[in-house]
Parts: structure tokens; sequence; C-alpha cells
């Protein structure tokens, strides 16, 4: 996605919901997660929500260089944050 002198790559983050993405900022090294990746308990059990899609999403967020992620929910999540969710995700699932 292309702005004036701005670019935003789209990633496709199935697993919350069969049509998730996450918008990556590359410059900034920003990603914008919406519901795929919050603080918290990440909802994969909710209807259309699949484990394991959501598992190869979070391989996918943890190759990213990503300073902060702007969740849908809660705060700004750092990058070390973000690792400890994946982690505990993959873990867990």
């Amino acid at each position: 996605m292309d702005s004036i002198d701005y670019t935003l790559e789209v990633t496709g983050t199935p697993g919350h919901s069969p049509g998730s993405n996450c918008l990556y900022d590359r410059q900034r090294r920003w990603s914008f997660t919406g519901d795929t990746m919050h603080e918290g308990r990440l909802l994969d059990t909710i209807n259309g929500a699949n484990p394991a899609d959501y598992r190869l999403t979070m391989d996918r967020l943890l190759r990213q260089d990503v300073t902060d992620a702007f969740a849908g929910h809660g705060p700004v999540l750092n990058a070390e944050q973000l690792r400890a969710i994946a982690d505990e995700y993959l873990e867990r699932v």
C-alpha cells in the first residue's frame, strides 16, 4: 500500500480470523497487528479462528524486524514483548 512517500507492506496473518492482515512499515520497523497480536491470551478458539494458521502467523511475525507493534487492543508492544507473546503462543499450541 503506497501513499505519498509512505509504504506499508500488507502481510496475510490468518489465525485469529481467516482474513486477518498486518501492515508493516519497513522504514520505521513498525507493525500494525490489529487483533492478530496483542497483550494477553491470543484468541484462537473463537468462531473462524484456526490455531494451525495462527502458529504460521506467529512464525512469520517473529521473522519481521520490528521495534514496535500497534495492536488493535491494549498498549503498543515493543520487540521484546512481541517476541514473548509469539514464543508463549508457539509453546502453548
